[in-house]
């Protein structure tokens, strides 16, 4: 099974947890360029070879946390090398309705239907509405075949329908929501702006994200990663929740690719990442003197 780290790390352990192999296909990161700036583009040449060794390819679309919002031809040549080595693919869209604006999300679905590649979808409202505690996840399996397959090993593991409460919050949100994601993202935006502008005078560099409400900050610059010393990246981590006081998420987690990194949530309020930001200023500028 294939993942494309740095990648949204519970994809690591569902793999290894089924008994699979994890075959890695790193991202790679493009420099900064004046249209899009620095983000990950996918190595299509060692995914083909890859492919031919392998049955399933999990794809995270949009990315977490590299917040790219696939395009269609990305998305197409995923489709043409999977079906070429009949590898299936699961795109797991949970964050499609959180793209900002100007930003559009391509569902795997309109690349892949007319195709020979097996696939489908995972989603749920839960990133987009805040319900995810609730569940409401849901899959769409075109496929009559593989649907009733599916929801074979479902009933095998004593899966349910979901609860009443949950279908009815899904429910509320798809009938009555259509505002709100529109809304949230430019409330996210105004974040990331914030957080992009407080970090330019630090070691720090923002990787600007097409969707998600997500930020993927390298911090290699500050000088606390050291794969050698340090392999679990806990001097970075310790620097953000001992000297900043936050509790950012360990780029290490999503892979190798993501060391020396840290991930930031922006779904707050914006007094709290401005808050944040002052604390992470006045934290460098302590550690910087010693």
């Amino acid at each position: 099974m294939i993942i494309q780290p740095p990648v949204y790390f519970p994809f690591f352990q569902v793999v290894r947890d089924q008994g699979r192999e994890l075959i890695e296909n790193p991202l790679v990161e493009q420099e900064a360029d004046p249209a899009g700036g620095r983000h990950y583009v996918m190595d299509f040449e060692a995914l083909e070879a890859q492919a031919a060794e392998a049955e399933m390819l999990l794809l995270c679309n949009p990315h977490n946390p590299g917040g790219r919002a696939w395009d269609e031809a990305e998305l197409g040549e995923v489709v043409a090398i999977c079906a070429r080595h009949d590898v299936m693919v699961i795109s797991d869209e949970i964050h499609m309705d959180l793209t900002y604006p100007g930003i559009a999300h391509t569902p795997f679905a309109r690349v892949a239907e007319s195709s020979d590649c097996r696939w489908f979808t995972v989603t749920a409202p839960g990133k987009t509405f805040n319900t995810a505690g609730i569940g409401g996840g849901y899959a769409v399996i075109p496929a009559a075949a593989l649907r009733k397959r599916f929801d074979r090993e479902r009933r095998g593991m004593h899966l349910g329908e979901g609860s009443v409460f949950s279908l009815t919050a899904l429910k509320a949100a798809y009938t009555h929501g259509a505002k709100w994601p529109a809304e949230l993202m430019a409330h996210v935006a105004v974040n990331r702006d914030r957080v992009i502008e407080a970090v330019a005078d630090l070691p720090i560099e923002p990787m600007a994200p097409e969707a998600t409400y997500l930020l993927w900050l390298d911090c290699r610059g500050m000088g606390l990663s050291d794969a050698a010393t340090d392999p679990g990246d806990t001097a970075l981590q310790r620097f953000f929740i001992d000297k900043a006081g936050l509790g950012l998420s360990q780029g290490i987690i999503f892979g190798e690719p993501g060391r020396g990194y840290m991930r930031i949530n922006l779904a707050t309020p914006t007094r709290v990442i401005d808050r944040a930001m002052a604390q992470l200023i006045a934290a460098w500028g302590r550690w910087s003197k010693r």
